[in-house]
């Protein structure tokens, strides 16, 4: 186990490192960020995803995946509400105290989770994270835009709207029905769903460039919700899912995904309604810094 985590750690931070240097030599410049970005989320995320359910029907895989739907909900029945209460019993400010709670609540799933989980547990790891991130989706686009933006309505438009969840949602069905997807298209789609892992960990790497390192890791404030993210909600999760008894697949899974860094889609959305944006930007980073230790930690105590 140690050779594979090594080998898989090794890959992530290579990539994230190099990206980082380059973006900081200016060989890699915003534009490039920006079209990697949208490489990925407007095309091969989508191959990603739909190239899951082309996994083999088990028993075992689907009981996962429908375990992992409940787990999700669980999830975030119980840390949207224990999140808010600590956050107003540290008496921040309302802006601050809305994105402390969306970033402890809401992990990295599409640019981290789908890549890691499917290197460390295959297909059956990339469908039970599908199936957590449409959860995911229902909260965020719902009850998470309208929280961070102070609306009184949430967005049902934003949700059916997003595309990752409809393609989501297909590859699901497929995956249950055994739609197999024929030659010469399967192999073309693989090959473009496996530029996942190295666009993602390039963007990360380039985000981490244009941050104030230093000055992030020296914030005081970011300590607190970082420790959150990153070690007590997968604690609690691990804990109480192994004193359930979980079958061991499923403990594994569901502790990595607490244990993801905090969701890009918080920062941005803070920054489109300038709530607390800095604040949320430099936490997103912060928590990405501290996947370094807390990821391979992680899966040293569930196992792979």
């Amino acid at each position: 186990m140690a050779q594979i985590l090594f080998n898989l750690m090794f890959k992530v931070f290579f990539v994230v490192a190099a990206a980082y240097v380059l973006r900081r030599r200016g060989v890699l410049t915003a534009q490039d960020q920006k079209s990697a970005t949208n490489i990925l989320m407007k095309l091969v995320v989508y191959f990603t995803v739909i190239m899951s359910s082309q996994q083999e029907f088990s028993l075992e895989a689907a009981r996962a995946i429908a375990l992992t739907g409940i787990f999700g909900v669980l999830y975030f029945l119980l840390t949207i509400p224990a999140a808010a209460l600590l956050s107003r019993r540290l008496g921040l400010e309302e802006a601050k105290r809305r994105v402390f709670v969306s970033s402890v609540v809401f992990c990295n799933i599409t640019f981290v989770g789908y890549p890691i989980l499917q290197e460390l547990y295959g297909n059956i790891g990339l469908l039970c994270a599908i199936m957590f991130s449409m959860i995911y989706n229902v909260l965020f686009y719902t009850w998470g835009m309208a929280y961070l933006g102070e609306r009184g309505q949430v967005s049902v438009r934003s949700l059916f709207s997003n595309r990752i969840a409809l393609v989501s949602v297909l590859a699901l069905v497929m995956y249950f029905l055994q739609v197999r997807i024929p030659e010469p298209l399967n192999s073309t789609f693989s090959a473009i769903g496996a530029l996942t892992m190295p666009l993602s960990m390039i963007i990360i790497g380039c985000s981490l460039a244009q941050s104030g390192i230093c000055k992030i890791l020296r914030d005081r404030e970011l300590y607190l919700p970082t420790l959150l993210r990153m070690a007590a909600v997968p604690a609690v999760v691990f804990g109480v899912m192994s004193l359930l008894g979980a079958e061991p697949l499923i403990v594994r899974i569901s502790t990595i995904i607490a244990a993801l860094p905090s969701g890009a889609m918080t920062a941005i959305v803070a920054a489109d309604y300038d709530c607390a944006p800095e604040y949320a930007a430099n936490l997103m980073v912060q928590t990405m810094l501290a996947m370094a230790a807390a990821l391979p930690l992680w899966v040293l105590i569930v196992g792979l």
